[in-house]
């Protein structure tokens, strides 16, 4: 955390006790995240979800609920994977921080937060190992958490 404004952010979201906590507490931020500088929540909160020892879906809702008031951090988060994206080697020496971005991802697809389009810029038939893991851990937390939400019918869920 290199910023005033990403100190800031840091310590609304890590020092909230709930979902509507961390977004009152960003919210409280006013006038320090006007402009591009409000990218940067996307940015710190993908950050400490990818620095997490275990994934926490609690960054997920937290994006999910800004995304709903606020629609341009949906492309924010677009963005942001699509750097993930074309950025596999970086990846490559951080498997825990590859499995908890691409189980955010999965998260953030299943509330439909985002859409499949998200992978457009993902070239499938030629993935690095890292993209490869990554792309495993976010189908296996996809079609875990859709059947734990059916009954157990997750893949019937998937297939339309």
């Amino acid at each position: 955390m290199n910023t005033d404004v990403r100190r800031a952010v840091f310590s609304a979201v890590m020092g909230a006790d709930s979902v509507e906590d961390a977004l009152d507490r960003i919210g409280k931020l006013g006038k320090m995240l006007r402009g591009a500088r409000e990218r940067e929540v996307v940015r710190v909160i993908m950050d400490c979800c990818g620095q997490e020892k275990a994934y926490n879906p609690f960054y997920a809702k937290v994006c999910e609920k800004l995304c709903e008031t606020h629609k341009q951090h949906k492309f924010t988060l677009q963005l942001m994977f699509w750097d993930v994206f074309k950025q596999w080697d970086d990846l490559a020496s951080k498997p825990r921080r590859t499995a908890n971005l691409a189980k955010f991802l999965a998260s953030l697809l299943l509330s439909e937060t985002l859409t499949l389009l998200v992978l457009k810029v993902a070239d499938l038939t030629d993935l690095p190992p890292a993209g490869g893991l990554f792309m495993k851990a976010c189908l296996q937390y996809l079609l875990l958490q859709t059947g734990e939400a059916g009954g157990g019918e997750g893949v019937d869920v998937l297939v339309l």
